[in-house]
């Protein structure tokens, strides 16, 4: 029974969450369907985001006819178009929400970039709310502070700005969340996941969400460890020191290159 009900709240709780995330996303957003207006940036967006969209879309459909057509696993990786010749992996993230653009023709890339916003924004909701749910705190505040998570100054500034920043707000909740598990000796699974596809992505990112779990962490181990010493401080960062260095190994074909 207990199952039962928690299930049902959850279910109460995220259909709720669905319905006002869109109801806000519509109100804040809607001036600029009405004016005609694209949420491609003029500075970083036209000269650098969309056309690194188009050309991994490019690339993308070179690897697939070499594939299925020409019967040859065969991956382009040097471009004599990138400057001078460069590798394509320098230019490259494995961000997931990327390749939901292969499903949007050429033409229509700028409803996708309204897309991914709208997905990348639900989805820091969602984490955000696990995050809650681990303090058992899956109700009406939680709602509040999700939505105001959500459509923060942060995320709004970013998703015309630079929309790929939008992944802090989704991540962030799951670094927390995996480090207080990694503080209560619970599963490393989450924090690990998180270390891999921050990693995979972009390393700017990676780098701004382990300082704020540090700082986390610190702050957690202050304020719930009764019996403090540096002995056993320590022992609670080694903790951290295997899972975060096994994420960037399994991220490295992305990460050793976007460092370089």
């Amino acid at each position: 029974m207990k199952k039962l009900r928690n299930v049902s709240v959850k279910t109460k709780y995220y259909s709720f969450y669905t319905i006002i995330f869109f109801a806000f996303f519509i109100v804040v957003y809607a001036a600029f369907f009405v004016n005609g207006k694209s949420n491609v940036w003029r500075t970083d967006g036209l000269t650098q985001h969309y056309p690194a969209l188009l050309y991994i879309r490019k690339w993308a459909k070179e690897l697939i006819y070499n594939i299925f057509v020409l019967k040859k696993i065969e991956i382009p990786m040097w471009d004599m178009t990138l400057g001078e010749g460069g590798d394509f992996l320098n230019i490259f993230s494995f961000r997931p929400l990327v390749w939901i653009s292969f499903l949007f023709p050429g033409n229509y890339l700028e409803i996708y970039n309204w897309f991914r916003m709208a997905v990348s924004m639900y989805l820091a909701g969602i984490t955000f709310s696990c995050f809650c749910n681990r303090f058992k705190r899956l109700d009406s505040f939680c709602l509040i502070g999700t939505i105001a998570y959500v459509f923060s100054g942060f995320s709004i500034c970013y998703a015309f700005r630079s929309s790929l920043f939008l992944e802090m707000i989704i991540f962030l909740p799951l670094m927390l969340l995996g480090t207080e598990k990694i503080l209560k000796k619970e599963s490393k699974k989450i924090f690990i996941i998180s270390i891999v596809f921050l990693a995979l992505s972009y390393f700017y990112t990676l780098y701004m969400l382990t300082a704020f779990s540090v700082i986390y962490a610190i702050v957690r181990y202050c304020f719930t460890v009764e019996q403090k010493s540096f002995k056993n401080f320590f022992g609670t960062i080694s903790r951290f020191i295997f899972p975060f260095f096994l994420g960037l190994a399994i991220s490295a074909v992305s990460l050793i290159p976007n460092l370089i």
